[in-house]
C-alpha cells in the first residue's frame, strides 16, 4: 500500500500528505473519487509519522491544484469534501514569506483577522473571537496544538517553527472541539518523526529592526519502527514603538518521539518548552498621538521594563484497532508563568511596579472511539476532559492588590455520524453534552474582608445537523446548522459591580460550495451563514480611574442579543504552469439586536447601542495574491509574490467613537524565493507592509494599536 500511496503523490500532489494504514485517497476523475477521498480514517497518525509529497507534476504533465488534506472534523479528508469553511497554511510557505507568528499566518486568510492586544494576539474568525484574556473571559475562538487545547493567548505569539501546517475552521465547531469554539478553532500541527531516514534543515534569517531568527530540525530514526524529531528556534527583533516596546525575545524547543511497532498501534510523545520576554508587548498607542502623526508613540510603557511569559508542554497520543474501530487518546498538561514589571503613571510618579507572576496550568484529556475509513457510515463517539487552574498574586489589574485563584473545568461526552442516504447524498447528525464549572477565590477590600469564594456551574447540550450533496465528481454543495456556546464565569477585581456573566449561545446556519474547475486548476468554494446570538458577552469600563486608578477595571458582562450575517468566496487559480493566484472576498453585517447600555467611560451618560455594528466586523475584507516561477535555465527557479489585503471601515471597541473607528486600510507584501536546480538550499526575501501603510489595527476607549510599519528580511535554508 505504500508504495501505490507514494506513487499516487507523485503524479497528482504538490504537498506534504500523511501516510497511514486506514486512509483511502483517491482524485477527482477516478472511479469511486467522490466516496473514497470522503472516508478516510479518524485517526490522530498523521501527529505521528509524515511523508513529502513531491512538488508539480512528472516530465510531459501539466499542473494541478494540489489536493489538500486537513483534519478538520477529527480524521484524515480532503480539504475539497469537507463540509466546513476551512483555510490552511503550509509550513514551507510561512519560511517563504517570514511569517513567525499568528498575525502574520492568518493575514491573507478570508473570514480570519488579527489584532494585536498587548500579552497576545486576537484572533478573529468571521469577525468574533477574543474579547478579555483569560484573566476574565473565554476565548471564542479555540486554540489547539497537536490535538490538544491551550487558551492562552500569550501562546499566538511564538511558537510556529517547524510547523507541518494550520488550519483555521470558520464558524461554531461545539460538536467535535467542544467549549469556547463558537467563532471557529485555529489548529497547528507541527513536523513529526519519520522512521524512514535521518533528515533535518537549519534556517538563518536576518531583517531590519535588527531582527534575527535562528530555527532548525533534524530528524533521527531510532529503530525501524520509531524516531525521535527536535527543533529549535531563537528569535530576536527590537520594538517598533517609541521605547522599544512590541519586541520579540524568544527562544523555543521541542521533541518528539514516534513509535508504531505495527499497523495497529501508535506512540507519540511531545515535550515542549518556550521562553518569551522583552521591554513589553504593549503597543498601546494614546489616540492624540496618533492624530497627530505619531502612530508609533508607546503610552504606558517605560524602556526599562521587564516581560516574561514561560510554558511547557506535555502530549501524548495513543492510537490502537479494536473491532470495528480505532481507539485514540490523547492526554495533555502545559504550565504557563507570566511576570515582569509596568509603568505606573500615578504617585510615585514613573515607578515601575510588578505586575505579575501568574501561573496557569492546564490538563485535558480526550478518549474517542472512531469507525475505519472502509465503514459506510463514518462516526466518532467520545469523552472530554478539561481543568484550569490559575494564580494570579499581582500589584495592579483584573486582581489589583490580591490574589485571584481563578479554575475552570470541563467534562463532556460527544458523538457524530455522516450517513450515506444515497451514492451523492449524506446527513450529519452531532451533538456533545457537557457540564462546566467556574471557580473564584478573591480579595477584596478593605484589608480584613473575607475572601470571595464562589463556583458557577453551567450544563448544556451542542447539536449539529447538516447535508452534504454531491454535484458532480468534482464539486460538492453543504448546509448545516449547528449550536456552540461560551461559558460564563466571574469578573476578577477589587469590589467588581457584576460580580458574575452568563453563558453565551450561539445557533449557526450555513451553506456552502466546494468545486473544481478546468481539469483541476481552478477552485471556487463559497459559503453563506447567520449567526444567532444569545447573552452575547461583552465589555465595560468600570471604577474610576481618576479618584482610585489602581482599582480601575474592564468587566465582562452578557450585552445582549446579536446576529451576524456574511458571505465569502474564495478561489485559486493555476494559469499555464508558472502562475497561482489566490482571491478572496468577504462580506460581513454585524450587529447588536436588543437594546443594552454602554458607559464611554465611568463618568459619561450609558448609551444604547441597539442596532450598532458589532466590535471588529469590517463590512468588507478583500485579499488577493499572485506568484509566478520563473525557471533560470540550469540555475533554479525564481519564484516572486505579492498580496494584498483590504479591510474596510469597522470600529474597534464596542462604543463608536472618533477613536474606536477604525478607516478602510489595505497592505500589500511582497516576496522572492529562489532554489537552484542542483543544491538543497534556498534563499527567501521577504517585505511586509512594503508600501508602508499607516492603519489602525486595532483601538480601544482611549488608546489605538497601529498596525506594523514596513518590515523586511532575508533568510537561508539548508535541508539535510
Amino acid at each position: 500500500m505504500a508504495t501505490s500511496f507514494l506513487n499516487a503523490i507523485k503524479i497528482k500532489v504538490k504537498k506534504r500528505i500523511y501516510l497511514m494504514k486506514h486512509t483511502s485517497i483517491s482524485f477527482p476523475g477516478s472511479a469511486g473519487a467522490r466516496s473514497n477521498k470522503r472516508f478516510a480514517a479518524v485517526s490522530l497518525a498523521p501527529l505521528a509519522f509524515a511523508i513529502s509529497g513531491l512538488a508539480g507534476a512528472q516530465d510531459g504533465e501539466s499542473k494541478v491544484l494540489e489536493e489538500i488534506t486537513v483534519y478538520a472534523e477529527k480524521r484524515s479528508a480532503d480539504l475539497q469534501n469537507t463540509s466546513i469553511a476551512v483555510a490552511t497554511i503550509s509550513g514551507d510557505q510561512a519560511i517563504k514569506q517570514g511569517l513567525v507568528n499568528m498575525g502574520d499566518l492568518v493575514k491573507d486568510m478570508i473570514g480570519v483577522n488579527i489584532q494585536d492586544v498587548g500579552e497576545g494576539s486576537a484572533v478573529n474568525v468571521r469577525g468574533l473571537g477574543w474579547d478579555m484574556p483569560v484573566d476574565v473571559g473565554e476565548n471564542a475562538v479555540a486554540m489547539y496544538y497537536d490535538g490538544s487545547a491551550n487558551t492562552s493567548q500569550q501562546a499566538a505569539i511564538f511558537g510556529f517553527y517547524d510547523m507541518e501546517r494550520m488550519e483555521v475552521l470558520r464558524g461554531p465547531q461545539g460538536t467535535l472541539y467542544g467549549r469556547n469554539a463558537t467563532a471557529g478553532v485555529v489548529h497547528v500541527y507541527t513536523r513529526s518523526p519519520v522512521p524512514d531516514e535521518m533528515e533535518g534543515y537549519a534556517l538563518a534569517e536576518f531583517g531590519n529592526y535588527s531582527h534575527s531568527r535562528y530555527e532548525g530540525a533534524v530528524n533521527i530514526p531510532l529503530t525501524e519502527h520509531s524516531a525521535v524529531r527536535i527543533a529549535a528556534s531563537d528569535i530576536d527583533r527590537d520594538g517598533y514603538m517609541s521605547t522599544g516596546s512590541g519586541d520579540i525575545d524568544g527562544t523555543a524547543v521541542r521533541a518528539k518521539y514516534g513509535y508504531i511497532p505495527n499497523d495497529k498501534f501508535l506512540l507519540t510523545l511531545i515535550g515542549e518548552y518556550n521562553d518569551l520576554g522583552g521591554v513589553s508587548p504593549d503597543i498601546n498607542t494614546p489616540a492624540a498621538s496618533y492624530d497627530a502623526g505619531d502612530p508609533y508613540v508607546s503610552s504606558r510603557v517605560d524602556p526599562n521594563q521587564k516581560y516574561e511569559f514561560t510554558t511547557e508542554r506535555y502530549s501524548a497520543i495513543v492510537e490502537l484497532d479494536a473491532g470495528p474501530g480505532r481507539i485514540t487518546f490523547t492526554p495533555a498538561y502545559s504550565e504557563s508563568e507570566r511576570g515582569g514589571t509596568t509603568f505606573i503613571p500615578f504617585p510615585p510618579p514613573g515607578a515601575l511596579m510588578n505586575y505579575g507572576d501568574d501561573v496557569l496550568e492546564q490538563t485535558s484529556a480526550e478518549l474517542r472511539y472512531a469507525s475505519l475509513a472502509e465503514s459506510e457510515i463514518q462516526w466518532v463517539v467520545g469523552l472530554y476532559y478539561y481543568d484550569r487552574e490559575q494564580e494570579q498574586s499581582v500589584a495592579i489589574g483584573p486582581c489589583s492588590g490580591a490574589g485571584c485563584f481563578r479554575g475552570a473545568t470541563s467534562e463532556a461526552v460527544f458523538g457524530q455520524a455522516t450517513v450515506p442516504v444515497s451514492d451523492s447524498f449524506r446527513v450529519i447528525v452531532g451533538g456533545r453534552y457537557s457540564e462546566d464549572e467556574s471557580t473564584l477565590i478573591q480579595r477584596n477590600d478593605p484589608p480584613g474582608t473575607p475572601f470571595a469564594d464562589a463556583a458557577e456551574t453551567f450544563d448544556n447540550f451542542t447539536w449539529k445537523l447538516g447535508t452534504e450533496l454531491d454535484l458532480s465528481e468534482d464539486a460538492m454543495a453543504y448546509a448545516t446548522i449547528a449550536t456552540g456556546t461560551r461559558p460564563g464565569g466571574f469578573n476578577t477585581g477589587v469590589n467588581v459591580d457584576s460580580p458574575t456573566f452568563a453563558e453565551e449561545k450561539l445557533t449557526s446556519y450555513e451553506v456552502g460550495i466546494k468545486s473544481r474547475w478546468l481539469e483541476d486548476t481552478l477552485q471556487v468554494n463559497a459559503a453563506a451563514f447567520y449567526f444567532d446570538y444569545q447573552d452575547y458577552q461583552t465589555t465595560d469600563a468600570a471604577g474610576d480611574p481618576f479618584l482610585d486608578p489602581a482599582n480601575f477595571y474592564v468587566q465582562f458582562f452578557n450585552a445582549a442579543d446579536a446576529r451576524n450575517l456574511g458571505v465569502e468566496l474564495e478561489t485559486v487559480a493555476l494559469i499555464g504552469d508558472a502562475t497561482r493566484i489566490n482571491a478572496g472576498v468577504s462580506y460581513l453585517d454585524a450587529e447588536y439586536t436588543s437594546e443594552f447600555e454602554l458607559h464611554e467611560n465611568p463618568f459619561s451618560d450609558p448609551i444604547n447601542l441597539k442596532n450598532e455594528p458589532l466590535p471588529r466586523t469590517p463590512n468588507w475584507t478583500v485579499k488577493l495574491g499572485i506568484d509566478h516561477d520563473f525557471r533560470l535555465g540550469d540555475f533554479g527557479v525564481l519564484t516572486l509574490a505579492a498580496a494584498m489585503r483590504y479591510l474596510d471601515d469597522h470600529k474597534g471597541a464596542a462604543i463608536p467613537t472618533p477613536v474606536t473607528a477604525i478607516d478602510s486600510y489595505s497592505v500589500i507584501d511582497l516576496n522572492a524565493s529562489f532554489s537552484p536546480n542542483e543544491g538543497n538550499w534556498s534563499i527567501n526575501l521577504w517585505a511586509k507592509n512594503a508600501d508602508e501603510e499607516v492603519y489602525k489595527m486595532g483601538a480601544s476607549t482611549n488608546d489605538v494599536q497601529a498596525g506594523p510599519p514596513r518590515m523586511y528580511g532575508a533568510s537561508f535554508r539548508y535541508d539535510f
